[in-house]
């Protein structure tokens, strides 16, 4: 397969400042091929520290195969200025760093972004403002319904997500891998109470995103400013989605994935047997997925960005748009929709001795949802089986 090859050596242009749209400054580390010239750039924001070290083995690794990196701390975390507050203010600083890129020496025209997590989260605020510069996109496990689908999924608070939140991003990255277990990771934390006060028990002060998280009880304009799935149709550039069985997005990008995909024939997808971080292995806990599972990311992103940043034909446009791991058969499969036109869904019941089975509860069984002043039928839930091919 022609793909670019690490055959450059690098330089860093440390701490260059990019100027937003209010005057904030935000610092870039860019990773470039040392041989003058221009080169296609892919963007990483990250509110993690740009100097983390996989990032940077990351840019390196871009660097080295012929791409200018541009790792930017987030406004108000780390060397850049300005306060943070998630979510909000990472799709203009996002379109003003497009716009700040394309004034570089070094770029040639084309602008991709990448990154996993928060890092995918940035690339979804950004892709429905219509930036000229953006040209491919590749997040990676995340969500665009922040309510639905991270912060209150089926209106409950997801405290240990929106608890940790608060923490990691109002800390150093040094301190979460130090101190973590002393100050978040403990049996004190989780049985704080009132939950509204988790931020000053566990930082020292009222920390105003976590407080509205808190506050913001039902989906609302605070929630739909940030909803990024209902601006799907503003999405104009081609995107491939990672996603991963054991990660809690999942859902969440394959909706994402359905609704562009009937715009657009651009749209990809893969979804490898892994959790929310790196795969390392075939292993994940007490599975084995076998040999074939062993997915390396950087590859299928460097197929993706050699096509669309370097116009080199690596075949990606030529397969299904969705690529996805099969678990129990440990097999990869290629789809051309989802949901599969061929899939059987089948009832489980909830019976009264907490048993679940396809089998409704028999007519002398007392449902398994009651209360002392009345009873409500058992309703079922619904398995999908990934069917076969055939």
């Amino acid at each position: 397969m022609n793909l670019s090859q690490p055959t450059h050596e690098i330089r860093v242009l440390y701490d260059l400042k990019a100027r937003m749209r209010d005057d904030v400054k935000l610092s870039n580390d860019v990773f470039l091929p040392r041989k003058p010239g221009r080169y296609p750039t892919i963007l990483l924001r990250t509110p993690y520290e740009t100097l983390h070290e996989p990032h940077i083995d990351w840019a390196v690794w871009w660097a080295k195969r012929g791409y200018a990196v541009v790792l930017q701390d987030c406004r108000g975390r780390f060397e850049s200025e300005g306060t943070f507050y998630p979510y909000r203010d990472d799709g203009p600083d996002g379109h003003d760093t497009l716009e700040w890129i394309s004034t570089q020496a070094w770029y040639d025209g084309k602008i991709g972004t990448s990154g996993r997590s928060y890092g995918g989260l940035f690339q979804w605020q950004l892709a429905p403002l219509g930036s000229p510069y953006l040209t491919a996109m590749a997040p990676q496990v995340i969500m665009g319904d922040y309510f639905g689908d991270c912060h209150r999924i089926g209106g409950a608070v997801q405290w240990a997500l929106t608890g940790f939140a608060t923490v990691i991003f109002s800390a150093s990255v040094s301190l979460m891998q130090l101190g973590a277990k002393h100050i978040f990771g403990n049996s004190t934390y989780y049985r704080q109470l009132p939950l509204i006060d988790i931020d000053v028990e566990t930082i020292g002060r009222e920390v105003p995103w976590y407080r509205d998280w808190c506050t913001h009880t039902v989906y609302d304009d605070y929630w739909h400013a940030l909803n990024t799935e209902a601006r799907l149709g503003d999405v104009q550039v081609p995107v491939v989605q990672q996603a991963a069985w054991y990660d809690p997005y999942t859902a969440s990008m394959l909706r994402t994935w359905s609704t562009l995909h009937e715009r657009r024939d651009d749209q990809k997808i893969y979804v490898i047997p892994w959790t929310h971080h790196l795969p390392e292995g075939s292993q994940l806990g007490d599975l084995d997925f076998g040999h074939d599972a062993v997915v390396n990311l950087r590859h299928e992103d460097l197929r993706w960005f050699d096509y669309w940043l370097k116009g080199i034909d690596t075949g990606i446009m030529a397969e299904p748009p969705i690529r996805l791991f099969v678990m129990g058969e440990n097999v990869w499969r290629n789809e051309h929709e989802w949901p599969l036109a061929r899939t059987r869904s089948t009832p489980y019941y909830l019976h009264n001795q907490r048993s679940l089975t396809p089998e409704p509860p028999g007519k002398n069984e007392e449902p398994a949802a009651s209360t002392t002043t009345r009873t409500t039928p058992s309703r079922p839930w619904v398995a999908t089986t990934l069917p076969g091919r055939g």
